[in-house]
C-alpha cells in the first residue's frame, strides 16, 4: 500500500497538468518528517523511478512547471526531510553530471517563497552534518559558503582588508541589503556554519573567507 501511495504522489508531482500536486506534496512532506520512515521512502522512490530525484529537482527549478497553478513549493521541505537519510544526501550531493545540489542552492536566497527557502536551507544543514562532504562543499565545484553568508549579511560596511577576504558575492553589498528575516532560517544557516567549522581545515577556511566578520 505504501508503494502504491508513493506512485500516485510521484505521478501527480511530475504531471504538469495535475491539479493535486500541491496537496499530495503536503502528504509526502508529512510522511517524510519521521526519521524512521525516511530511509525506506528514499529507497521506495528509487524503485519507482531510478532518476526520481533528478526529475524532482528539474520540476522544482523550472518556473511554472505545473500548468494548473500548482506551485510545487513543498518539494523544498520534502528535500529537507529526505536529507535525514545518508543515502539521499550522497545521491543529491554526488550527482556530478546533473549537479543537483548546485541547482538547489540558489533557492536559499529566494525572497518570493519562505517555504522553498526554508526547505533548501534545511537540506543544506543536513548535508553539512556529513563531514565527509565538507571538502567538496567548500571547493570551487560547489562553493557553498556564499550561499550561507549572503542571507546573514546586512548593510554594514567593512574596511578594504576585510572586503578582500570575503567571497566576491559578499563584497561591497548595497546599503539597503537586508538580512534573512526569518529567525529559524538564520538559525539553520548558523548551525550549518558550525558544522563546517567542526574540523581545523574547515575553521581555517571560514576564517580566511571573513566568515566571522559577517
Amino acid at each position: 500500500e505504501g508503494t502504491e501511495l508513493l506512485q500516485i504522489v510521484v505521478k501527480n508531482i511530475l504531471n504538469v497538468n495535475s491539479k493535486l500536486a500541491d496537496m499530495l506534496l503536503s502528504v509526502l512532506s508529512n510522511l517524510t518528517r519521521s526519521e524512521a520512515l525516511v530511509e525506506p521512502i528514499v529507497h521506495q522512490l528509487l524503485q519507482i523511478d531510478a532518476a526520481i530525484y533528478e526529475k524532482f529537482v528539474a520540476a522544482f527549478c523550472k518556473v511554472n512547471y505545473n500548468q494548473e497553478q500548482q506551485t510545487l513549493n513543498y518539494l523544498g521541505p520534502v528535500f529537507s526531510n529526505l536529507s535525514q537519510s545518508s543515502t539521499f544526501r550522497h545521491l543529491i550531493a554526488n550527482q556530478k553530471q546533473s549537479r543537483l545540489i548546485q541547482r538547489l542552492l540558489p533557492f536559499i536566497n529566494l525572497d518570493t517563497s519562505l517555504i522553498r527557502r526554508g526547505g533548501i536551507t534545511g537540506l543544506l544543514k543536513n548535508i553539512c552534518f556529513d563531514s565527509s562532504l565538507h571538502e567538496w562543499l567548500l571547493s570551487a565545484d560547489v562553493d557553498i559558503l556564499p550561499y550561507i553568508l549572503l542571507p546573514l549579511a546586512g548593510p554594514e560596511e567593512f574596511d578594504d582588508v576585510t572586503n578582500e577576504q570575503l567571497p566576491l558575492e559578499l563584497q561591497f553589498l548595497e546599503a539597503d541589503k537586508k538580512r534573512e528575516p526569518d529567525v529559524d532560517i538564520r538559525t539553520i544557516l548558523l548551525e550549518s556554519l558550525a558544522q563546517l567549522g567542526a574540523t581545523r581545515n574547515g575553521r581555517n577556511y571560514l576564517r580566511d573567507k571573513g566568515t566571522y566578520e559577517i
